[in-house]
C-alpha cells in the first residue's frame, strides 16, 4: 500500500508537471504578458493557491518553464564542447567544432519536437517578442556560463580577430 505521503507527493509533482505545460501553452501564444497565474489554474484545472505554493510568482513560473526547455540542450552544448578540447587536446578547437557545439543540440531538440510535439520552437519564436528587461533575465540565468565557455575557446582559435577582443 502506498502511504499518504507518497501519494502526495506525486499527485503534486503532476500537478506542477500540469502548470508547466500549461505556462507553456500560454507562453507560446500570448508572450509573457498574456501569462497569468489565474490563467495557468484555470486552464491547468486546479487552484491559485496550487500555483502560488509551486512557483511563487508568475516570473518563477515562466523562467522554470523556460529553463526546463533550455538546460537540456545547454547541457548538451558543455558535453559536445568538452568533447571537443579533449579530442583536440591542448590545441585550439577549430571554429566548426566550436559551433558545431554551440548550434547542433538546438537543431537536435528541434527535430525532437517535429516526432514529440515539446515547444522548444515555439518557446524559441516566442522569446524573440519579449520585451529586453525579460530577455536580459533569460540570458544571464540560462547564457551567461555558457556564452563564456563559447567566447574562451573562439578566443583561443581566433587570437588576433578584434571581433573575439
Amino acid at each position: 500500500m502506498v502511504g499518504p505521503s507518497i501519494t502526495t507527493r506525486a499527485n503534486g509533482q503532476e500537478t506542477k508537471a500540469r502548470l508547466l505545460r500549461t505556462t507553456e501553452t500560454l507562453f507560446a501564444s500570448k508572450g509573457v504578458a498574456g501569462v497569468t497565474m489565474r490563467g495557468v489554474a484555470e486552464k491547468a484545472q486546479t487552484n491559485l493557491a496550487s500555483v502560488h505554493y509551486h512557483f511563487g510568482s508568475k516570473e518563477a513560473m515562466v523562467l522554470e518553464m523556460i529553463q526546463s526547455k533550455i538546460e537540456p540542450i545547454n547541457s548538451k552544448r558543455r558535453k559536445r564542447l568538452d568533447e571537443a578540447k579533449v579530442k583536440f587536446a591542448d590545441k585550439p578547437l577549430p571554429n566548426i567544432e566550436i559551433f558545431r557545439a554551440l548550434i547542433h543540440p538546438v537543431g537536435e531538440e528541434v527535430e525532437k519536437q517535429i516526432t514529440n510535439q515539446n515547444g522548444i520552437i515555439e518557446i524559441i519564436s516566442r522569446s524573440f517578442t519579449e520585451p529586453a528587461e525579460f530577455l536580459d533575465k533569460i540570458q544571464k540565468r540560462f547564457f551567461g556560463e555558457l556564452s563564456q565557455d563559447f567566447m574562451t575557446e573562439l578566443k583561443k582559435t581566433n587570437p588576433n580577430e578584434k571581433l573575439f577582443q
